[in-house]
């Protein structure tokens, strides 16, 4: 890979990364006790992304990038592999948001409205 193409691969899954942390992170939120292990969960549903390259198999002629984002993450929830694996990840990369203040203060928000389900406030996010 030239590095022009590794350079624009990284700022996409950055871009990615930044854009999917808070509604992948209130997904989790919703089936879980503690904000640490949201957090967890989320971090290391985005390495497992990273590692396994699993961007790359995502298809835009069957479906959207958040369905396909949306569809990962249940997967990675229901396989309990985040449990095992979450501190282990936790040490190799850091992906905290830069403000897990305000992204507390939104969710705080969006779960006030309990008329939506997980899916829909997703896609709202």
């Amino acid at each position: 890979m030239r590095e022009d193409d590794a350079e624009a691969s990284e700022e996409a899954l950055a871009e990615i990364c930044h854009t999917y942390w808070s509604p992948l992170n209130a997904f989790a939120r919703r089936s879980r006790n503690s904000p640490q292990d949201f957090e967890d969960l989320t971090q290391g549903f985005f390495c497992l992304m990273i590692e396994k390259e699993t961007l790359a198999k995502a298809d835009p002629t069957k479906r959207k990038l958040r369905s396909f984002l949306l569809g990962a993450r249940k997967n990675y929830l229901r396989d309990g592999w985040a449990r095992r694996t979450a501190v282990e990840l936790g040490e190799m990369i850091d992906l905290t948001p830069i403000n897990a203040e305000k992204e507390e203060e939104q969710y705080q928000l969006e779960v006030a409205s309990e008329e939506q389900s997980t899916d829909q406030i997703f896609d709202h996010q």
